[in-house]
């Protein structure tokens, strides 16, 4: 098996035999090995050359494949701020990053799968449109310590709408079915 090591432990031994006949040899022999041995040292350090580049190029193919995969959203400190990121997702149409943001069960689920499937229907137009809009807050009716109504529209469609922000474990998530009427 040819591993880095051999290949090391080979030209080292290389060297060492090229330098023994380099001073029994005369004459042109002499300069024939000198070309020779320029050659050899520069394939040498073309083959690490190579080798470190291979291992750059695996290093930077594990570091993007990290990175860019990432599905690490910012948690939200308050009721209202857990409103703006699920209501800034859908908006965009990021339904992943918008599930992030929502109370883990099934009832949740299945309202945000009916908003990705109104989403879709729209027109590329619209989609746009919906993307560049701002969100509009027009209250923010704190409940209880846990639980917070938010009253929104957007600056596209202009309609208003009405989330519920609980906090659950300490993490504020949006309850999508307290207002089921509703479309984004």
């Amino acid at each position: 098996m040819c591993t880095f090591s051999n290949i090391q432990s080979f030209l080292k031994l290389s060297r060492k035999n090229i330098s023994f006949l380099l001073t029994i040899a005369q004459g042109q022999t002499v300069l024939l090995l000198k070309a020779g041995i320029s050659l050899f040292y520069s394939l040498e350090k073309a083959f690490k050359t190579l080798i470190m580049k291979k291992y750059l190029y695996i290093c930077l193919s594990l570091f993007l494949m990290t990175s860019c995969g990432s599905d690490h959203y910012p948690s939200a400190e308050n009721g209202l701020v857990a409103s703006q990121y699920f209501v800034d997702a859908c908006l965009k149409g990021d339904f992943k990053r918008a599930e992030f943001y929502i109370l883990p069960d099934t009832a949740n689920q299945q309202q945000l799968n009916r908003l990705k499937e109104n989403y879709y229907k729209n027109s590329s137009d619209q989609r746009v449109e919906y993307r560049s809009a701002n969100i509009i807050i027009e209250q923010d009716s704190v409940v209880n310590t846990n639980t917070e109504i938010i009253t929104y529209k957007n600056s596209y469609d202009k309609i208003e709408h009405k989330l519920k922000a609980t906090n659950k474990n300490g993490s504020w998530k949006i309850d999508v079915k307290y207002n089921e009427n509703d479309k984004m």
